[in-house]
């Protein structure tokens, strides 16, 4: 799939207005005969050949420089590269996001700020300004929405905690298993 790019401006010379070679840009601005004028609005522009930017064109109707598809990864691999014991069973573990996560060694760390600075994640609800003069059935809804944004903000508050401390634990009981693994297989040092 095309990428597009808006308020893109391409590095100094590596685009052209097709077919009109009195037109070059210099990084900033477009130039017409060596002079600055007017973006070529309505004109075909693309990347020029041998450039960064070949194959690139520009969408008027976008507003944005278009970056053509990229082949695929396997595409760009050259036939016999990759060797057999890479493709047997077993060379390569797939894991989820989630073991990808919980293993890394950031977690715990993560999760001690969540607890320590949790709270200023979320913006606690100031006291409602009553005016004088508000009938009280109003002034009794104005207090009864600020006591549920409290109770909204302080679970939010609760929420945090949990899920920092979550993190610790999950950090913390994977470097003791991998502590005790270490024990029992003898790699310890």
């Amino acid at each position: 799939m095309a990428t597009a790019y808006k308020n893109f401006l391409p590095p100094a010379g590596s685009v052209e207005v097709v077919g009109e070679p009195a037109w070059s840009w210099d990084g900033r601005s477009w130039l017409y005969n060596g002079r600055p004028t007017t973006f070529p609005s309505g004109r075909a522009l693309r990347g020029k050949p041998g450039t960064q930017l070949a194959g690139w064109f520009y969408d008027h109707q976008r507003g944005a420089w278009i970056e053509p598809s990229r082949p695929p990864l396997a595409a760009t691999i050259p036939a016999g590269t990759v060797s057999a014991a890479a493709c047997a069973p077993g060379a390569m573990r797939v894991t989820s996001m989630w073991d990808g996560l919980k293993n890394h060694p950031l977690v715990p760390v993560a999760g001690a700020a969540l607890v320590i600075f949790g709270k200023h994640l979320v913006k606690k609800p100031e006291p409602p300004q009553i005016p004088e003069g508000l009938p009280e059935p109003f002034q009794k809804m104005w207090q009864m929405q600020y006591q549920a944004n409290l109770q909204t903000y302080n679970e939010r508050i609760e929420m945090l905690k949990d899920l920092g401390q979550l993190a610790v634990q999950v950090g913390v009981s994977n470097a003791q298993l991998s502590e005790i693994a270490e024990l029992v297989t003898g790699r310890a040092s």
